[in-house]
Formats: structure tokens, sequence, C-alpha cells
């Protein structure tokens, strides 16, 4: 795949450059770029310099806009105009991309250890809260 052409045209298809489906995730996204990225970046590829560096553009032009859900919402307009509010319905983008719609933590996503915490720290407080009031109860009779 080395040898292969990429389109380096500002109308090409990003998606189509980086291999991934137009609704891939942000992880999908990452890994596509950083595998590409080792095959075309100059330093490691064995394409010509001004070849690797212009495929290499290319793939850091389609990551930056992909990556970034107000700028990857308005290219998936551009690219589709007529599908854009079903494209943006189905991504969960609002009909703002700077809404709050998008900041929502994925169900999907693991809770992170720090969450976990929280939820045991929660958990505690109302176990302790609960036998606080057992004893109260059981005093005052």
């Amino acid at each position: 795949m080395p040898g292969s052409p990429l389109p380096c045209e500002p109308a090409h298809n990003y998606y189509s450059l980086l291999g991934v489906a137009p609704q891939a995730s942000k992880a999908e996204l990452r890994h596509a770029f950083c595998t590409l990225s080792k095959q075309f970046h100059p330093d490691t590829t064995a394409l010509p310099a001004a070849e690797a560096a212009e495929h290499f553009t290319a793939l850091k032009q389609a990551y930056s806009v992909l990556s970034d859900p107000a700028a990857r919402y308005r290219y998936d307009q551009q690219r589709q105009p007529a599908q854009a509010n079903r494209t943006a319905a189905t991504r969960g983008y609002a009909s703002n991309p700077n809404a709050t719609a998008l900041r929502l933590i994925s169900p999907r996503r693991p809770l992170s250890p720090g969450e976990w915490f929280a939820l045991v720290l929660m958990g505690a407080a109302v176990l302790c809260c609960a036998l606080l009031a057992a004893v109260l109860g059981w005093t005052r009779v």
C-alpha cells in the first residue's frame, strides 16, 4: 500500500483517504490515521520525500477535519447536502454542531477509574445515611 497513490486535492473523500466508514468513531479514526501515518511519514517510507510529504499532509488534513466534531459536521454537510439532516441524526449531531448533545457520554464507553471511585463513594454515603437513620430510629424507641 505504500506505493499506492493517495488523492491530495481538497475535494477528495476524507473517509476513503483514511480507509474508514462515515460512521467511524474517534478511536477508529485515530487508529486509521496512526497506521497510515507510519506508512506515509516522510521519515519512514520508501516513497520520494516530496510525494511522501504530500500524502502525509493529506492524511493530517483528513484526520484534523474528521476528528473535530464541528469540522466533521460541516464537512459532512458539504459532502452530502441532501442527506445532511439524516446523517446528522444518525451520528447524534444536533442542528448546532457545538450543542451540548455532542458532549454527552456515550453509553458504550466504559467507566473510568475516577468514575468508579465516585460511584463507590456515593454508595458508601448512602449506606452510612441508611445506617445512621436505622440507629437513630432504634434508639428513640
